[in-house]
């Protein structure tokens, strides 16, 4: 068995398949307004829930600055509150 023949044998049996298969059928634009709706209605879901959740992302905005600045603050407790200098 010679390997060298093997892949122009499989490319040509390939191409005697793929000519027999059927063409294409022409688009049809309602599979396209269906995406376009699933689209439109996942998105308007989506908004929905963000603008249902604003306040509530708010206040945990709040809360995560409030936390920071107190971990912040124990950072420098005990301490100058200048950044420390390199000496060469």
């Amino acid at each position: 068995m010679e390997l060298r023949s093997w892949p122009k044998k499989w490319n040509d049996a390939a191409r005697r398949r793929i000519s027999i298969l059927p063409d294409n059928s022409p688009s049809r634009p309602w599979p396209l307004l269906g995406m376009l709706a699933l689209g439109l209605v996942a998105g308007a879901a989506i908004g929905g829930y963000a603008v249902s959740q604003r306040s509530q992302m708010r206040r945990l905005a709040t809360y995560a600055h409030r936390i920071g600045d107190e971990l912040a603050a124990m950072g420098t407790r005990g301490r100058s509150a200048s950044p420390p200098q390199i000496q060469a």
